[in-house]
């Protein structure tokens, strides 16, 4: 007769002590296996810390060579315990020289299973879990070669990245750290979280502005490096920033840089607001500041028929790209910038042009961003107010680069992104997100004041008469920038 407690349920059978000790032999294989596991994936992503492990394997060595171990079993009058049989001893001896190592391992999982626990308060806590209520699992959580940001890897479970991007700033408060980046792995069904503890720098000085050449320039820095571009590697820049987050302080950097460090660049800056936020760079040799849209098409058919003639150059002689151009040849290997500032006033068609005019306009830009990479001619169009008239989806499929500061709405940010990130950068001037292929990363812009641009450029300015020549120090008085 079963007996029954007062609320009339069976007691459990007790358990024989044979279950037990089977339960445990299977609890310690399965321990085992996940320790070996982490050590061997340590190994394979280079995470393992062979110098400390190392140290700890060469003192417990020495532990056992000079017999502490036995004055430890001493010391607390268990020597009876201490292995005698020979079998038994080598078990002991082997176990606890290598124990280091399997500590570790064991730390390791140790971790993973509090991270586990913890991710799965985060997710809930801001919304990530799928259909059926399942959350995202981490798959492992490394510090970075940067040595300043960790990588938490994530398994999507069916979750779209854009879910994980939307919950950034969640994942940040609940986390207590700043997220950098979030990529996904399509293929393995995973999400990069890339964060850090350490806020990111509110500013960040351009210390040098001469020392670039080969038309590399600064996009801004990191929490842990610095990120540089090059002409070469981003033929074309898309710059866009609402007034006051550091677009027009970004351009000024970028030009004083490019034009200083390449003697031989030829700058085309369109500047549809009467030339003011260029001003600065008149008079530098070629370079031409062009202040309103009459000018501006004319420029740009000219330099359409350059286009020209380099493509017919390269062909005839079996060549994709000017870098193959062996010969010192000014009019074919001579690269050239053009910038265009507020290029909504082009594709929106403020000007009473005609349509004609501004339809030639905008065909020329679009052909210079598809052609302009293999000869030369490179394009930087920033823009206020993005929109989907106001910046042509043909162009902007061809602007390889993508500099976006501080956007007003989940909208603008997505016409420059295609993600909403931007509407949600902190309200620091000069911070932005920079956007090459896939990668998309927060970065905090280089600043560089008028006057030590004005003082770089000096020395390279062509010195004409009064009446022709605006003096810098007039020019730095009207210069309109947001920084």
């Amino acid at each position: 007769m079963n007996s029954f407690n007062k609320n009339n349920k069976p007691h459990p059978p007790s358990e024989k002590w044979e279950d037990r000790l089977f339960d445990t032999v299977v609890m310690f294989f399965q321990l085992s296996f996940l320790v070996v596991k982490e050590i061997v994936l340590g190994i394979v992503r280079g995470t393992f810390p062979w110098l400390h492990v190392g140290i700890g394997l060469v003192f417990t060595y020495l532990i056992f060579q000079y017999g502490f171990d036995r004055s430890l079993f001493q010391f607390f009058d268990m020597v009876r315990w201490y292995p005698r049989n020979a079998t038994l001893y080598s078990l002991y001896y082997k176990f606890w020289v290598s124990s280091p190592l399997w500590g570790w391992g064991l730390y390791q999982v140790i971790q993973k299973r509090r991270l586990r626990n913890r991710m799965e308060e985060v997710s809930h806590s801001v919304g990530l879990k799928n259909g059926i209520g399942k959350v995202s699992t981490p798959v492992f959580d490394q510090r970075n070669y940067d040595g300043v940001t960790r990588t938490l890897r994530l398994a999507k479970s069916g979750l779209p990245i854009q879910d994980f991007q939307k919950s950034k700033s969640a994942l940040e408060s609940a986390m207590n750290v700043y997220v950098d980046d979030i990529r996904e792995n399509r293929a393995k069904g995973t999400v990069d979280i890339v964060y850090s503890s350490d806020p990111l720098t509110d500013h960040f000085e351009l210390s040098e502005i001469a020392r670039y050449g080969d038309c590399r320039f600064t996009i801004g820095t990191t929490r842990s490096q610095k990120i540089y571009g090059s002409l070469k590697e981003t033929p074309h820049l898309l710059i866009a920033g609402q007034t006051g987050g550091g677009k027009s302080t970004f351009l000024r950097q970028l030009l004083t840089t490019l034009s200083i460090s390449n003697v031989d660049l030829e700058m085309t800056l369109v500047d549809l607001k009467g030339g003011l936020e260029f001003q600065l760079f008149e008079n530098l040799p070629k370079t031409k500041v062009i202040p309103d849209l009459e000018q501006t098409v004319r420029e740009l058919s000219s330099i359409e028929e350059r286009l020209h003639d380099r493509m017919r150059y390269l062909k005839s002689r079996g060549l994709v790209s000017i870098d193959q151009v062996r010969e010192n040849l000014d009019q074919m290997t001579t690269r050239h910038l053009v910038v265009v500032d507020e290029a909504a006033e082009i594709f929106l068609g403020a000007y009473d042009l005609g349509t004609a005019r501004l339809q030639e306009a905008r065909r020329i830009l679009s052909q210079i961003a598809r052609q302009g990479r293999a000869v030369g001619i490179h394009l930087v169009l920033a823009t206020q107010r993005p929109d989907a008239k106001s910046l042509d989806t043909q162009v902007k499929a061809n602007l390889t680069g993508i500099l976006c500061f501080q956007m007003p709405n989940n909208t603008s940010s997505i016409t420059v992104l295609d993600s909403g990130r931007a509407s949600l950068l902190p309200d620091i001037p000069g911070r932005a997100l920079w956007k090459h292929g896939a990668t998309l990363v927060e970065v905090q812009t280089p600043f560089l004041s008028i006057e030590r641009a004005q003082e770089a450029l000096a020395p390279y300015k062509i010195k004409r008469g009064n009446s022709n020549l605006r003096s810098t120090h007039d020019s730095s008085q009207n210069l309109e920038m947001d920084t």
